[in-house]
């Protein structure tokens, strides 16, 4: 579990496309994160976008082929998402969480039923109805989740963010992310602050840079940042390790 204190940790992401097979990238975008002074990493594969969905098992048996691969390298504290969340995946990432000594598991919804946007027409509509307390039962480490998650989902109930996040704290989730969208203002973080109470550890992701992750400074405990660390700002680039080390350098 990542220690908490009166500074911003971040979290970096390394992503694992699920149908491409390059360790080595994988494994620079890695070393990149970890030597430019990031404070824990968020390791996911890509399952649920438009160029890698896949609706088989493949995906847990290549996402366990894969942190194989770059385990030993690992030295940070480190969390798991394997994506999409259908049952028999999140079973899978307890496992894996526990086989790996991984100190936390992210769940890009546990509360809020949601449906990506992006899904291909050649796939069936996917619809994300997560069962919290089934999926709590088999928890193995710390769970981290988002609330009302990214932009690019659409919500399929007409429920608050208030709603959620009292769902999700009752649900028994360590910890819950809100993200920064169109929908969600800046005073959002503070009105689930007040929610969930002083001490809860609470996080941030959605479009940080060092225009905007500074405001989080004493008011979440960790920031998530995915796209912000890759060439250009472009999620499917690989991480540049000078955005890292600007940004890690500002925050502490």
């Amino acid at each position: 579990m990542l220690e908490f204190d009166k500074h911003l940790k971040i979290i970096g992401v390394v992503g694992i496309p699920d149908s491409v097979e390059d360790i080595d990238s994988i494994r620079r975008d890695l070393n990149a994160l970890q030597e430019g002074g990031i404070d824990g990493l968020l390791i996911e594969n890509l399952g649920d976008t438009p160029s890698s969905y896949r609706g088989d098992t493949v995906v847990a048996d290549f996402f366990r082929k894969t942190l194989e691969g770059i385990r030993a390298e690992i030295s940070s504290k480190f969390g798991l998402c394997l994506l999409p969340h259908r049952p028999t995946y999140n079973t899978a990432v307890f496992q894996i969480a526990k086989d790996f000594g991984a100190d936390f598991v992210w769940f890009d919804t546990l509360v809020d039923k949601v449906s990506p946007t992006y899904t291909p027409r050649r796939y069936e509509p996917l619809e994300i109805n997560p069962n919290s307390r089934r999926i709590l039962s088999q928890k193995t480490v710390p769970v981290f989740t988002e609330i009302q998650p990214r932009n690019f989902y659409r919500m399929l109930e007409n429920k608050s963010i208030h709603q959620s996040a009292i769902e999700a704290r009752r649900s028994g989730a360590d910890s819950i992310t809100v993200v920064r969208h169109d929908d969600c203002k800046e005073q959002t973080l503070d009105k689930v602050r007040a929610i969930v109470g002083p001490t809860y550890p609470l996080g941030i992701t959605g479009k940080l840079d060092p225009t905007n992750v500074q405001q989080y400074i004493g008011r979440a405990q960790y920031a998530v940042i995915y796209g912000y660390f890759r060439e250009r700002g472009t999620h499917d680039r690989r991480v540049n390790p000078l955005r890292v080390r600007n940004l890690m350098a500002m925050v502490k």
